[in-house]
């Protein structure tokens, strides 16, 4: 395929981090940092709104003081942000970055976030192209694959101690529904942990369940019980994401309280079950980019 033919959902990132419009700026940071990426997506009741970039921050701070438990992320991002669909040509939307003078690009489909384009993601094509290669893969050793499932979780764990406080403040009475702003974040939050665990669930599908395929001779099993439980879960989140708004703020708050505490419960397993130095030994695997 000629590298004019190719589209955006061949190179973007699937599935993207997001923050909430209301969140505060320090926890994008943590975010980021925790990550490793440099560009959020920025949603407000489940649309998108803006984009938060590592340099928007770094703008911000260079303005003068900055508390960053105060300032809220639309204060900070860029808001209309560049769009395109997972079907246009990625080499246009390239050129459009370049002379827009962005660096990145949100992939929208059917009004929901589905993918970014970054420049780094222009730039690694760029190198695909000069090595005059047309594959545009990239070989994770299970070692390595296991070592990015456990950043992942750690994330999750940060998001989930967030959600927890949160939660727990309403309980306490800290927090009531005349609060608006304050009662706001509870839902906006717990949206964020849905969406983040879907996006988890996807880069297991894609890159663990395969290394876990070819572990060992019960490999095969492992990874059918993986993605059977992956499936139940996927109905789970996507049943309280739509239940959202429905109950009241207390009971959002109990919910989510066991919520957390299943997840946790969910990740040591799979943690010590089959994320082990044993299991997942060097041996290469082929992973494809864009998939």
């Amino acid at each position: 395929m000629s590298y004019a033919t190719r589209t955006v959902s061949e190179y973007m990132t699937p599935l993207p981090h997001t923050i909430g419009a209301g969140q505060p700026l320090s926890m994008a940071q943590r975010r980021m940092a925790a990550l490793g990426v440099r560009h959020l997506p920025v949603l407000q009741g489940g649309e998108l709104v803006g984009v938060l970039s590592s340099r928007d921050v770094t703008f911000l701070h260079e303005r003068g003081r900055v508390d960053v438990e105060r300032v809220v992320v639309e204060d900070a991002m860029s808001p209309a942000p560049y769009t395109v669909s997972p079907n246009d040509a990625f080499a246009d939307v390239v050129r459009s970055m370049a002379k827009r003078k962005v660096g990145s690009a949100v992939v929208e489909s059917s009004g929901q976030v589905v993918g970014i384009v970054t420049t780094t993601d222009a730039m690694l094509a760029l190198a695909n192209h000069l090595n005059a290669s047309n594959a545009f893969h990239t070989a994770e050793s299970p070692a390595e694959i296991r070592t990015r499932i456990l950043e992942e979780h750690k994330a999750l764990r940060a998001l989930l101690q967030e959600v927890e406080d949160r939660a727990e403040r309403v309980l306490s009475g800290q927090v009531v529904e005349d609060d608006t702003q304050d009662a706001a974040s509870l839902p906006d939050v717990a949206r964020e942990l849905y969406a983040f665990m879907l996006r988890h669930l996807d880069v297991e599908d894609r890159i663990l369940a395969p290394a876990l395929e070819h572990a060992d001779g019960f490999g095969q099993e492992r990874a059918r019980l993986l993605l059977d439980e992956h499936r139940k879960q996927r109905r789970g989140l996507r049943a309280a994401l739509n239940a959202l708004g429905e109950d009241s703020l207390r009971e959002l708050a109990e919910y989510l309280v066991g919520f957390v505490n299943d997840v946790r419960a969910d990740m040591a397993r799979e943690e010590s079950d089959v994320l082990t130095d044993e299991l997942l030994s060097n041996s290469l695997v082929r992973v494809g980019l864009g998939s």
